[in-house]
């Protein structure tokens, strides 16, 4: 049984976004894909990424989606891993990651939902607030969550011009 629940996870992530003032995505450039990232270098956290402790974080979790993360998880005992980690399906699993995020596997679709809506509207670098409100809105109804869209987007527009451009 999980000790956290869905609405709990959804007001988490909202008040993260709110507080961040934007997502964790680099838009493409010349050199680089771009993309969204469960850690950026400038302390931006994506909607899953505010899950995975600091101790568990490596950067061959980028790339794979949160519900494989929870899944590889979810098989693996934390007392059982060495102190460095191991890999498994190319991600070096610790056992800091399997506690910090082991709460979370009942809920694994849902967090992939707001990892999606996260990513989506990311791609929408000017109306991300908006469309992130949106997604989040639709995921809340069709959980039979709360979620005051317009109040997270007058929190969010706020946040987003006082910390000029949404600089975390």
């Amino acid at each position: 049984m999980s000790s956290i629940t869905r609405q709990e996870i959804l007001d988490k992530v909202a008040s993260h976004i709110i507080l961040q003032g934007g997502p964790a995505y680099i838009a493409p450039a010349y050199s680089t894909p771009g993309g969204c990232f469960y850690r950026m270098s400038s302390g931006r956290k994506c909607a899953f990424g505010i899950f995975i402790p600091d101790e568990g974080y490596h950067g061959s979790l980028e790339g794979f989606g949160a519900s494989r993360i929870l899944h590889i998880c979810s098989q693996i005992k934390a007392a059982d891993l060495p102190a460095e980690g191991e890999r498994h399906e190319g991600i070096l699993v610790t056992a800091a990651l399997v506690t910090g995020v082991s709460h979370l596997t009942e809920h694994a679709s849902f967090i992939s939902a707001l990892q999606l809506a996260h990513d989506d509207a990311a791609r929408h670098r000017e109306g991300f607030g908006q469309i992130f409100a949106a997604r989040i809105a639709a995921l809340a109804t069709s959980q039979d969550l709360v979620f005051d869209k317009d109040d997270f987007l007058t929190k969010f527009v706020f946040r987003s011009v006082s910390t000029e451009g949404g600089r975390a």
